[in-house]
């Protein structure tokens, strides 16, 4: 997958994926609310998911670990 956006500043990137999210969300046929956000639990699997499938690979850890994640 390349990174599409790897010329972009950090802000850059930031407003554009909100950007992109706000336009996937309006084409939606699917409404969301706050109540549709992912719990705390559901997050930290996701994040365990990331580590461990690969995508940390080409895309990096969001934050640093003192140990790698098992």
């Amino acid at each position: 997958m390349p990174d599409m956006l790897a010329s972009k500043s950090e802000v850059e990137r930031d407003k554009i994926a909100e950007a992109l999210t706000h336009f996937l969300v309006a084409h939606s046929k699917q409404t969301f609310d706050a109540a549709d956000r992912p719990q705390p639990q559901a997050r930290e699997q996701g994040k365990a998911l990331y580590h461990a499938i690969g995508c940390v690979a080409c895309h990096g850890p969001r934050e640093t670990f003192a140990v790698a994640p098992p």
